[in-house]
């Protein structure tokens, strides 16, 4: 089934075909601007790699609340993995040889 959407067309679309083909590729009408999911979402893949963020300085995904946020994915172009808030130091880094920096680590004795 191949079908060509317009704007305007979505909302009757949505409510009456259940299996579509999608296009390989989404991207906004305008360039760079976001696309914005409003409702959960599930990733199925074929694979056992089913999402890739990439970016030619360094992938990340970023969780927030609002008011805090949390960047999670490669630093830079270097390939170091952090966990980050972007504020002083990253929280969390594994560098690609395997050192893991955690520079407020906090040890509780049981």
């Amino acid at each position: 089934m191949n079908i060509e959407l317009q704007k305007t067309d979505w909302y009757v679309w949505r409510k009456t075909e259940k299996n579509i083909d999608i296009p390989d590729t989404i991207s906004s009408e305008t360039a760079s601007a976001t696309i914005q999911i409003n409702s959960p979402f599930k990733v199925n893949g074929a694979s056992q790699t089913t999402a890739i963020f990439s970016n030619g300085t360094g992938g990340q995904a970023q969780f927030t609340n609002g008011s805090i946020t949390w960047d999670v994915g490669l630093e830079n172009s270097g390939g170091n993995f952090i966990i980050d808030t972007g504020v002083g130091a990253n929280k969390f880094q594994l560098s690609t040889a395997g050192t893991l920096t955690v520079p407020n680590l906090s040890l509780i004795p049981h």
